[in-house]
C-alpha cells in the first residue's frame, strides 16, 4: 500500500508539473501579445495620423486610433486637454444678425448712393513700421506716384477728421486740377479707412505689408518714445492719426501687438485674394511679388531698405 501511494503521488505530482509548464506558456503568451498591441497602436500613432480627428480633438499631436477609442467609449485614455495656443482658432460662420456683418458691408448700406471712382488706386494698407517707406520708395521707382504717411492725411484723412465728418468722400483728389491723381496711398491714416477706400475705389488694388511682431513691436514702440519729442508732444493731426489706428495717443505694447494683428487679419478676411498682396519686406519679398501684382517690369537695382 505504501508503494501504491507513493506511485500516486508521484503520478500527481508529474500531472501538477505539465500543467504549470501548460499555464505559463498561455501567461507568457498573454504578455508577448499585449507587449504586442501596443507596438502595433504606436506605430499607427507615427505614421497614421488623422488630422481632422486631430484638430476636434483639440492637439496637432496625432493620437492612435486604439488610444481615442479608449477615451471615446468612456475606458482608459481621457481626452487630452486644450493649450491655449491650440484653442485659438478662425470662427467663419457667424450668427445671421446685421451686428455681424462686414464693416465694408454695413458701410455699404449705410450710404448706397456713395459716389465712386474708377481709377486703380494701389491701396497699401500695411501698418505703420511694416516697412511701408520702402514700399513707398519702390512704387516710385515703378513709376507710380506716391502719398506716403502724412502725405495722405492732407486728403482730408487727418487734418479735415473724416472719422467725425458724416458723408466724407474718401477721394484723393489732386490739390491742383492739373495735376495727376496721387496712384498709391501709404500708411496712417489709410490704415483705418481702407474700407470706405475701397468702397470710393473698388478697381483698388490692395497691398498688406506685414513684418514679424516682435520686429514691428520695437520698431513701433522706439518710433513713438523718440519721434517728434515723444508722442505725447505730437501735433495735432498726428495724435489724430494715432488714436484712429491703436485707439489712443501713446498705446502700450498690448494695445499696439493687438491693433496690429487684428488689423492684419480684418484686411486679409475683407479684400478678395485676386485683389491681395500680402508683403513681409523686412523678410525678404521685394520685386518678384509686388511686380508681377502690378503688371510691369522690375527695374535695375535691388528693391529699397529705407527706415
Amino acid at each position: 500500500e505504501r508503494a501504491a501511494a507513493v506511485d500516486e503521488l508521484r503520478a500527481w505530482i508529474s500531472h501538477q508539473d505539465a500543467q504549470n509548464r501548460r499555464d505559463g506558456c498561455s501567461l507568457r503568451l498573454l504578455r508577448c501579445g499585449t507587449v504586442l498591441m501596443i507596438v502595433i497602436s504606436l506605430l499607427i500613432c507615427c505614421m497614421v495620423p488623422n488630422r481632422g480627428a486631430d484638430e476636434a480633438w483639440g492637439t496637432s499631436v496625432p493620437v492612435s486610433p486604439l488610444l481615442r477609442a479608449a477615451a471615446g467609449s468612456g475606458r482608459g485614455a481621457t481626452m487630452p486637454r486644450r493649450r491655449l495656443s491650440e484653442s485659438i482658432g478662425t470662427h467663419g460662420n457667424y450668427p445671421n444678425h446685421s451686428a455681424f456683418e462686414r464693416p465694408i458691408d454695413a458701410l455699404r448700406r449705410l450710404r448706397p448712393d456713395r459716389r465712386t471712382s474708377d481709377f486703380p488706386l494701389i491701396l497699401c494698407a500695411g501698418h505703420g513700421k511694416s516697412a511701408t517707406k520702402s514700399l513707398s520708395r519702390a512704387l516710385i521707382m515703378l513709376g507710380f506716384s506716391s502719398a506716403h504717411f502724412f502725405g495722405a492725411g492732407i486728403y482730408g484723412l487727418l487734418h479735415g477728421n473724416a472719422a467725425e465728418i458724416h458723408g466724407h468722400d474718401f477721394f484723393f483728389k489732386p490739390v491742383n486740377a492739373k495735376d495727376k491723381h496721387v496712384d498709391a496711398v501709404l500708411d496712417t491714416p489709410v490704415v483705418d479707412f481702407y474700407n470706405e477706400i475701397l468702397l470710393t475705389y473698388p478697381n483698388a488694388r490692395v497691398i498688406l505689408s506685414v513684418r514679424n511682431v516682435r520686429s514691428w513691436l520695437r520698431s513701433q514702440q522706439s518710433f513713438y518714445k523718440n519721434f517728434g519729442n515723444g508722442c505725447a508732444n505730437w501735433q495735432a493731426p498726428w495724435r489724430r492719426g494715432s488714436n484712429l489706428v491703436f485707439g489712443t495717443e501713446c498705446p502700450s505694447p498690448e494695445q499696439a501687438v493687438k491693433r496690429y494683428t487684428q488689423h492684419n487679419r480684418n484686411v486679409f478676411d475683407a479684400v478678395p485674394r485676386q485683389r491681395l498682396l500680402v508683403m513681409d519686406i523686412p523678410g525678404g519679398d521685394g520685386w518678384d511679388k509686388l511686380c508681377p501684382f502690378l503688371g510691369v517690369q522690375p527695374p535695375n537695382g535691388t528693391f529699397p531698405s529705407r527706415h
